[in-house]
């Protein structure tokens, strides 16, 4: 299922605009002592190590910090050892792949997650601000969704235990994540996972196997998955490279930003979501002015029963994409304002990069499961003053 949505160019400068200036810092290099440099350096090596969230089982601490003090000639400084000690640092996260893979153009990726409910794709390839010359995909979607696997591989990296998310730039680099390695060499990596990731390292994975659950963990402005493709170019660097979605197709397709994707939902009941006793529909848009808030009332309709109200029932879930606009409560409450972490960063940004159009329109995910009962709406909104309308 795909559904162009509208300014959709115009939100997307927003959203990437909100995320470009992070910049995650990992522990400063320590203050010179009269302990030898190797020391130093192992001490630092376990400090990334922590911070990063990454096993000091993928590489001995002491020894990588002996060998880059080894590797020194008379004329080095301190500032070359600690980079060659990062540098081997970043070799040994990656030592699971190897180096100069070269992908195979007719794999067809699966889509990372169920097909059931459609997805709406935030940032896509090569996207105007974070994802320039990335090729990587933002899926928003509710925190604890399925993440699944998108090709068959083995699992090369699990970073976890991270519990934070948001616009802070010191969250850059704590971001839970899965790494899977494929059979042409390259890498799949998905981001912003919720803590208690399930698969292991070394672990055989299949295609649509179940390897973790979306979050907002890391640097985030809302819950989504971070999904990409890269290859090992050096020791210490990789980089992403383009893919096509579409199992079984020749040709394939590569998402486009500001779509909905993941095929018809599973529906077997119907549901009415309704304002002030209004059905609303693509038709009978959701109309709010700027800050003001309205409670969604959701009912369900199953053949053969009549019309049964199931807004506060532990299976129906409310979820928006668009947080440049709205704010939905577990109970179906719609707050027409950015979410707390889109108003702090949009207030921040300069005339240029506040598109006219970008935050007054959003969407309401509704969605039931029940003992095979299957229901999804999509609620358009328009936020707008009266003189607006």
């Amino acid at each position: 299922m795909r559904r162009r949505t509208r300014a959709a160019a115009a939100v997307l400068a927003f959203l990437a605009a909100v995320r470009a200036a992070a910049a995650g810092d990992l522990p400063p290099v320590p203050a010179p002592t009269s302990e030898p440099l190797e020391v130093q350096g192992e001490r630092w090596a376990r400090a990334v190590a922590a911070e990063l969230h990454d096993p000091v089982e993928h590489y001995d601490p002491k020894r990588i910090a002996a060998e880059a003090k080894a590797a020194g000639g008379p004329n080095d400084t301190r500032a070359l050892y600690f980079d060659r000690l990062a540098q081997a640092i970043g070799a040994a996260f990656y030592s699971f792949a190897p180096i100069g893979a070269v992908p195979d153009p007719a794999t067809r990726y699966r889509l990372p997650f169920e097909l059931d409910t459609p997805r709406y794709l935030v940032q896509g390839a090569n996207g105007p601000f974070t994802h320039q010359g990335v090729q990587a995909f933002d899926f928003a979607m509710p925190v604890g969704t399925p993440v699944l696997a998108a090709r068959d591989g083995t699992v090369g990296r699990v970073r976890d235990g991270f519990r934070e998310g948001g616009l802070d730039p010191r969250l850059r680099t704590r971001v839970n994540e899965v790494l899977i390695l494929h059979a042409d060499g390259t890498f799949a990596q998905y981001e912003h996972l919720s803590p208690g990731i399930p698969v292991r390292e070394g672990q055989v994975v299949k295609m649509g196997e179940r390897i973790a659950s979306s979050g907002m963990i890391g640097y985030a402005a809302g819950p989504h998955l971070h999904f990409s493709v890269s290859r090992r170019i050096a020791p210490a660097r990789a980089e992403t490279v383009p893919i096509r979605f579409g199992v079984g197709s020749k040709v394939g397709f590569v998402p486009e930003p500001g779509q909905f994707y993941g095929g018809r939902p599973n529906r077997n009941v119907e549901l009415v979501v309704s304002a002030g006793g209004a059905p609303l529909s693509e038709q009978n848009p959701l109309r709010l002015a700027p800050g003001a808030k309205t409670a969604l009332a959701v009912s369900l309709v199953a053949p053969g029963a009549p019309p049964a109200d199931v807004t506060h029932a532990a299976a129906t879930r409310f979820f928006t994409p668009t947080d440049w606009s709205l704010v939905v409560g577990a109970d179906g409450t719609v707050v027409a304002t950015p979410s707390a972490d889109f108003a702090a960063a949009f207030a921040k940004l300069g005339a240029e990069l506040k598109p006219p159009g970008s935050i007054d329109w959003g969407i309401v995910l509704v969605s039931y499961a029940d003992g095979g009962r299957n229901g999804f709406a999509s609620v358009p909104v328009l936020v707008r003053g009266a003189a607006e309308r």
